[in-house]
C-alpha cells in the first residue's frame, strides 16, 4: 500500500489535486481534509481517478463544488 499523504515513489508530495485543489470544500492539502471527508479525502479523489460529483462512499453527501474566483475591481484595488 502506497501512502500517498507523505511521498510518491518519485519522492515528491503532491499539494494539488485536479479535484480538490478547485473544490470550495476543501480544506487542507496537509493533511488532506475537506468538509466531506475530514479525515482524510481518499486517494482515488485526490489523484482524480474519479471527480466526485456523484456520491462516493463517506463523503456524507457533500460533493464537488467549482470555487469562483473573486472578481476584483478597480475600486477594491483604490481604497
Amino acid at each position: 500500500m502506497n501512502n500517498y499523504d507523505t511521498l510518491d515513489g518519485d519522492d515528491h508530495f503532491h499539494p494539488y489535486s485536479p479535484v480538490c485543489t478547485p473544490c470550495i470544500h476543501k480544506i487542507s492539502c496537509w493533511p488532506r481534509t475537506c468538509k466531506a471527508f475530514a479525515t482524510r479525502i481518499p486517494d482515488e479523489i485526490w489523484f482524480g481517478k474519479t471527480d466526485h460529483t456523484q456520491a462516493y462512499e463517506g463523503d456524507q453527501g457533500i460533493l464537488f463544488e467549482r470555487r469562483i474566483p473573486k472578481t476584483v475591481s478597480a475600486d477594491d484595488r483604490n481604497p
